[in-house]
């Protein structure tokens, strides 16, 4: 069982770093217009889709690449009463037209995918000007080869970038202007594994079971961030594309 498999049998809410505090930090930052169309790439469970409608009225698409989280998704925001358009969508190949969204927004999805073709589709839906908001587990630290391949086997992450790094990625995808809007320490896991224990961290929890399998990834998580927390931050990136870009 992967990470990403727990999280989706555990029905886990803000996985990204930084969780919910995160999200609502770069939500207030950047206070999205009722007026815009925003899209949610890797929406999992859909508390940040449901906070854009809810809390702004933004005309809210939210996609994921598994079919449970987006299903999960659809729970949450019909348990609310609100009208989000949903669909399982990978970021580098989106079903959508050019130009159709105000705002894009990522939590923890670049670091998974290969970044130069999912900025590419980001930058190929977004309007002009447009706005993508990405938050992103950031190297604090050099690390070497078996570090890499380490992340790569725990959490299935395959870019794990420093913050130069990421810049690097933005502009050359085409971005003006890059914003870091919070860097700060990882001082704890990609998921609060003592939440998934408790299960405070499940506010949709259909009464998911900590199978042996599961517990064993959540042991190993919480083992690895334990060891490796030291190395990284957690970051919000706020990417702009010009009225006059091409």
């Amino acid at each position: 069982m992967s990470y990403q498999d727990t999280l989706a049998a555990l029905n886990v809410s803000n996985a990204h770093p930084g969780g919910q505090q995160m999200t609502q930090l770069w939500l207030d930052t950047v206070r999205p217009d009722s007026t815009w169309s925003v899209l949610d790439v890797g929406c999992g469970t859909g508390w940040t889709a449901c906070q854009l409608r809810e809390q702004f009225g933004c005309q809210v698409t939210a996609v994921d690449v598994r079919r449970d989280m987006v299903d999960r998704c659809q729970n949450r925001a019909q348990s609310r009463g609100l009208d989000i358009q949903m669909e399982v969508a990978d970021i580098e190949k989106l079903p959508f037209k050019s130009g159709q969204f105000d705002l894009v927004v990522c939590e923890s999805v670049l670091a998974f995918v290969n970044p130069v073709s999912a900025l590419r589709e980001v930058g190929r839906v977004l309007r002009r000007p447009g706005r993508f908001v990405d938050v992103e587990m950031v190297l604090g630290a050099p690390v070497d080869a078996a570090w890499r391949a380490e992340v790569r086997r725990v959490y299935g992450a395959v870019s794990v970038l420093d913050k130069k790094a990421w810049l690097k990625q933005f502009y050359a995808a085409g971005f003006d202007t890059v914003q870091v809007i919070r860097m700060q320490p990882l001082h704890r896991a990609m998921v609060d594994m003592a939440q998934i224990q408790s299960g405070s961290n499940q506010p949709n929890s259909d009464n998911a079971v900590l199978t042996p399998d599961i517990l064993k990834v959540v042991q190993e998580n919480g083992k690895w961030m334990q060891e490796n927390a030291h190395l990284m931050n957690c970051a919000v990136f706020c990417c702009e594309l010009s009225r006059d870009a091409d």
